[in-house]
């Protein structure tokens, strides 16, 4: 609790210096325990600057142990402090990052944003761990000579090695790249209100009877752009099942953007290829769909940026703005989801 804490400092500031028998000051047992209120008053506080970085008798620092207990809140309040180590390693050889991805099989929502969180403040994995994802992906057993890595830390009860885990990703990602691809091309021949069907010849014979409708317009950009993003998007993620990491890297940088892309424009064509065909017909039906269209694209956006943007390019303000307003709202779900288990 914030004010019980204030209460302690207020009567002796010693006590903020105070460590228990594992070498952990205030800073640590409040990253630990996921007191992320605690957390930001401390860093406000101008005597917490030597106690920020401070390692325990395990070597970790308290954002070692807020992402060691995967609390995004407490490691994305770490990640925007700039006075924050993040390059800093345990006695195992740990970075936070390495912590944050030691997870078991499918992580939970709080446990992919503890590593959007520092992926978000470019936190390093430690140098015997930076090839970890894709080097001795064929191996299920425990590594002697690397016991420190992560890997060897997770459970032994997964039947699938990681090199496979890793390509169902990806060919999950490619399924849904060519079902939009399918779904666009179908629709770009298939138009909203039909072709000139006249009986006898003409030269309006065969075209699109809405082509002059701005909306009609919007469709067609609109559901081209779906289908080449996703074709793209398609053709990269072939790519990225090659055993070579820096194309593969490389690929998801490219297919990922391609496929936000090809859900937004295809979500656009939907909404405009109804709209056109309504408006006119059923004028308020029209309108309902036209404002659950947009309602719905900030949604997608929502979703879909931070599981791009959190890069290097998001030391662009405008990048960081969007990002920080949609983790922000991802964290306050999270945090719904923990408060109703917690009701259960």
């Amino acid at each position: 609790n914030v004010e019980v804490v204030k209460e302690f400092l207020m009567h002796s500031s010693k006590i903020m210096w105070q460590e228990n028998k594992k070498g952990q000051n205030i800073l640590h047992v409040a990253a630990y325990s996921g007191k992320a209120a605690v957390v930001e008053y401390l860093l406000r506080q101008n005597e917490i600057e030597k106690l920020i970085n401070k390692k325990d008798k395990n070597g970790n620092t308290p954002l070692h142990l807020a992402s060691m207990k995967k609390h995004a809140k407490v490691v994305y309040t770490f990640a925007r402090d700039p006075r924050v180590m993040f390059m800093h390693q345990n006695k195992q050889g740990l970075t936070a990052l390495d912590l944050a991805e030691d997870y078991k099989d499918v992580p939970s929502l709080e446990e992919r944003l503890t590593w959007l969180a520092l992926i978000y403040a470019n936190a390093p994995r430690s140098p015997r761990n930076v090839d970890m994802d894709l080097d001795n992906l064929d191996s299920t057993e425990s590594q002697q000579g690397n016991s420190t890595s992560v890997s060897s830390a997770r459970d032994e009860g997964s039947s699938l090695p990681k090199r496979q885990k890793y390509k169902d990703k990806l060919g999950t990602l490619l399924m849904v790249s060519t079902l939009i691809a399918t779904v666009t091309f179908a629709a770009g021949f298939t138009i909203p209100g039909g072709y000139d069907s006249a009986d006898q010849r003409s030269p309006q014979e065969g075209l699109a009877i809405l082509a002059r409708r701005r909306a009609f317009q919007v469709f067609v950009l609109t559901d081209t752009v779906a289908l080449y993003s996703s074709i793209l998007a398609a053709v990269t993620l072939i790519w990225a099942h090659l055993d070579d990491h820096k194309l593969s890297l490389t690929s998801l940088d490219i297919a990922f953007p391609s496929l936000g892309v090809a859900l937004t424009m295809m979500s656009v064509a939907f909404m405009t290829g109804l709209f056109v065909v309504l408006h006119g017909a059923c004028e308020w039906l029209a309108f309902v769909v036209f404002i659950l269209g947009v309602a719905f694209l900030p949604l997608v956006l929502l979703l879909f940026v931070p599981l791009y943007f959190p890069s290097p390019s998001t030391r662009n303000r405008l990048m960081r703005g969007i990002f920080h307003v949609n983790f922000s709202v991802m964290l306050l779900v999270c945090d719904r989801g923990g408060n109703s288990k917690n009701v259960d």
